[in-house]
């Protein structure tokens, strides 16, 4: 199921991203058609079922809030909706986190889900890398730490979703929302800053899943890092 559904994503940001470098960019045409494979793979992706569905809008937020990060910072971004997702406070699903509050204009809790503008990518060849990246994030989530392949990136994903297992929220560095005063500060990753809510923490149950994503860490673990 994994692989047919990798396949699948993949034959539409792929192909889009051939005819981006294949195609003038000017030509209409050849615009019309990446969108529409890009759109193609994202619908095959949502009709997967849950599994594409959280791998569909993983990749839609890293690129939108993250494609220019450096890979912490993008990494981080995506534990920040895993942990959101383990917790009460927030809808069981990564669709659900992402896209919370979306038909509210301005009002959502990720900018690029409810600023009136499409969220198909355009650009498919940084779209592909976020889908690749988002797969490879959601593995290692759901994957237990002994049981997990030892390849230097996914060594390198899990040491900084550990490193984020506190953050809830984030803002860019240039912006100073009222709610960041309410909460603890742990780093400024590029653009970002990455903030932690005890309310939000306390309210992920210590045992369960969500969607096949692991809880990675349980709530003694995350407290912890307070005191570090």
């Amino acid at each position: 199921m994994r692989k047919q559904l990798l396949t699948r994503i993949w034959f539409g940001v792929l192909s889009a991203a051939c005819l981006s470098a294949a195609l003038p960019a000017h030509a209409d045409e050849g615009a019309n058609a990446q969108l529409s494979l890009a759109r193609a793979g994202l619908r095959q992706a949502l009709r997967m079922g849950q599994q594409g569905a959280d791998l569909a809008c993983m990749s839609l937020a890293l690129y939108h809030e993250a494609r220019g990060e450096p890979l912490e910072g993008q990494v981080a971004v995506a534990a920040t909706i895993l942990n959101r997702v383990a917790s009460r406070a927030y809808p069981d699903s990564i669709c659900g986190v992402v896209f919370e509050n979306a038909k509210a204009f301005n009002a959502c809790q990720f900018t690029f889900a409810c600023d009136g503008r499409s969220d198909m990518p355009g650009n498919p060849v940084v779209f592909a890398r976020m889908v690749r990246l988002s797969a490879r994030i959601l593995s290692v989530a759901r994957t237990p730490a002994a049981q997990s392949r030892t390849d230097a990136e996914r060594q390198k994903i899990r040491r900084i979703l550990r490193r984020f297992i506190l953050a809830t929220h984030y803002h860019r560095h240039d912006v100073y929302p009222s709610w960041s005063r309410r909460m603890g500060r742990i780093a400024r990753v590029g653009n970002h800053v990455f903030f932690r809510s005890l309310r939000v923490l306390r309210l992920i149950p210590d045992t369960t899943r969500h969607d096949n994503v692991r809880v990675l860490f349980s709530v003694d673990e995350r407290l912890a890092g307070l005191q570090l």
